[in-house]
């Protein structure tokens, strides 16, 4: 119980005491895998990516891992935001670019000419909470210009050259 099989020299192994902390305490996911779209050209929720989590220890933090297919052929943006316990949703500015002149602010995003982009993130929240607090973690995004598309790119023929796919919202609690 709480050791690991560890290499001790180049020739021999033997159980150790395991590390303290880094472990995981849950993992939650959110699943898209209908299309969903916008238009908007500032921040709205992007429907269905959203998780809540409940932190089972003090002092713990959240890794936040976004997975999404965007499609767009123009400029794409999303970011993050966080409610503790009902309190109200701010975005995770630590997790967003620098600010720059009237440049978007976002987790990630782009601009270019392709139909559609993969965007995959990770950052680790050290949200304030008491223990019965449920954290709830969403995703915001907003189009440059055009329609912006969740789970396929902006050309939908209906051909094996043109893809659906999932779209993933993971919250993994990383006990101190």
């Amino acid at each position: 119980a709480d050791q690991v099989w560890t290499a001790t020299s180049a020739t021999a192994s033997d159980f150790q005491a395991a590390a303290a902390g880094g472990k995981f305490g849950q993992i939650v996911q959110t699943v898209k895998t209908d299309v969903t779209s916008t238009t908007s050209t500032t921040y709205e929720d992007m429907s269905g990516m959203s998780r809540t989590i409940t932190p089972t220890a003090a002092s713990s933090k959240i890794l936040i891992i976004p997975s999404l297919l965007l499609g767009n052929s123009g400029g794409i943006a999303y970011h993050v935001q966080r409610d503790v316990d009902s309190g109200g949703y701010s975005t995770i500015t630590a997790f967003t670019g620098d600010a720059a002149g009237s440049r978007e602010r976002a987790a990630q995003g782009g601009n270019w000419s392709a139909t559609a982009a993969s965007f995959s993130g990770m950052y680790l929240d050290t949200p304030t909470y008491s223990l019965t607090d449920v954290i709830t973690y969403k995703l915001q995004w907003t189009a440059e210009n055009g329609t912006l598309y969740l789970n396929q790119g902006t050309n939908d023929a209906d051909s094996s050259y043109h893809v659906r796919s999932a779209s993933t919202l993971t919250l993994i609690e990383v006990l101190a």
